[in-house]
């Protein structure tokens, strides 16, 4: 029964370091871009976004595969958007065929 603990903990643990690490990352190339206009555009034109902006971006992609309220606005923060959705999208398609063939396992 631990195992079973401990592997969802692992699979939580391990989405949330996704959204984690990608908000880290967004912060970072937002903050050290050069360019006239910022990579990100945030709702009401928030010049400095702070990190619980950075994590409901990265988590909306992580959720839903798709952004929200916050506009993309460079080829290179696409690319890392792109990834991310990549990324999220194999790993929630991955925890719902597991979860499906769980659920079926139990009813055998």
């Amino acid at each position: 029964m631990l195992h079973h603990a401990f592997t969802g903990l692992t699979v939580i643990g391990s989405w949330l370091m996704i959204g984690v690490i990608f908000s880290l990352h967004y912060a970072r190339m937002f903050y050290t871009w050069k360019g006239k206009e910022p990579a990100l555009a945030f709702v009401g034109g928030e010049k400095h976004p702070d990190y619980w902006d950075f994590l409901y971006f990265s988590f909306t992609l992580s959720v839903a595969v798709q952004t929200s309220d916050v506009g993309v606005a460079t080829r290179e923060m696409r690319k890392v958007v792109l990834g991310q959705s990549l990324i999220c999208f194999v790993f929630n398609t991955a925890i719902l065929g597991f979860s499906i063939n769980i659920a079926a396992s139990l009813f055998n």
